[in-house]
């Protein structure tokens, strides 16, 4: 059995991990969530 590693993304909100298609830019929302803030933790968001 092989092993391999791959390039993913995890939101800081809901917990989703995910590998994009395209791995050449950064994703703009969370897949699951929707969430446009998906790469910073709740408490970062200032109102």
């Amino acid at each position: 059995m092989g092993k391999f590693t791959a390039i993913g993304y995890i939101c800081e909100r809901c917990g989703h991990r995910w590998v994009p298609e395209d791995q050449t830019k950064e994703p703009r929302v969370c897949l699951k969530c929707r969430s446009p803030f998906w790469n910073m933790k709740p408490k970062e968001i200032k109102k």
